[in-house]
């Protein structure tokens, strides 16, 4: 059972938040190599970060555009489906670990249990393995929950911008 992994012990946040990173990246890590996925808008964000590339402008994949995230695939040295869904597999991963602290930050009783639940989603768990910008905006929206839950309105601000 889940909720005696860590028995009565209680081990450091920072302890449980690195079982939840492995298990996040062990978990999605098979499916990063199979292509830029089957979404519309994952081909359109593949397609308009290499006509970025050529034109040497930024254009957006679909309305309003997402700048911060086609950039980034724009000006990636490498465009295999292996680091375009390893990028979203990465920031799959910090969601499901700001997540956890911002469970810890409410009190949450169980959030290692929380955080993993989390992790496995569906609709999250599967836009973590492709390229998809899902997985980046729940991590920036998260990340600037925590930074204004810690009295960061700036850092918020920039983060939920972003």
């Amino acid at each position: 059972m889940i909720s005696n992994f860590f028995g009565n012990r209680q081990y450091p946040a920072f302890f449980q938040a690195i079982i939840l990173a492995i298990i996040t990246l062990l978990s999605r890590l098979p499916f990063i190599f199979n292509g830029y996925g089957t979404e519309e808008d994952s081909w359109g964000l593949v397609i308009n970060a290499f006509r970025m590339r050529e034109e040497g402008a930024y254009s957006f994949s679909r309305m309003p555009g997402h700048p911060f995230h086609e950039i980034i695939l724009a000006i990636s040295p490498i465009t295999s489906p292996a680091l375009f869904n390893g990028l979203s597999m990465l920031f799959g991963l910090a969601a499901v670990i700001l997540f956890f602290f911002l469970l810890r930050k409410y009190k949450f009783s169980y959030a290692f249990e929380g955080a993993l639940m989390f992790a496995f989603v569906p609709v999250f768990y599967i836009s973590n393995t492709y390229t998809i910008d899902y997985a980046w905006a729940i991590a920036f929206v998260l990340g600037s929950w925590l930074a204004l839950k810690n009295d960061r309105l700036i850092i918020a601000g920039v983060l939920l911008g972003l």
